[in-house]
């Protein structure tokens, strides 16, 4: 492949990345691992990067979002009002 293609893509595995694997299953793919000093493809960088903010988002909004339905407070008497 081309430099530039290599910098971008990469040969990262996206099969590993999208298809789960279920433990009763017959598939013997692993998940690929970066190394510490190894460059990660800007493509896959950015994808990683999505899901890892995406992830930070839903776990800052699950805490508040679980008491205010236990305890059934109007989001506006929660201690962080909630854009719901």
């Amino acid at each position: 492949m081309s430099p530039l293609y290599d910098k971008l893509v990469g040969d990262f595995q996206w099969g590993a990345l999208f298809m789960p694997t279920v433990p009763w299953g017959k598939s013997t793919r692993k998940m690929p691992f970066f190394g510490r000093n190894d460059e990660t493809p800007l493509f896959v960088a950015v994808i990683m990067g999505l899901q890892h903010a995406f992830a930070m988002l839903g776990g800052g909004w699950l805490g508040e979002l679980l008491i205010l339905k236990a305890t059934s407070l109007p989001p506006c008497r929660a201690p962080v009002s909630l854009p719901l």
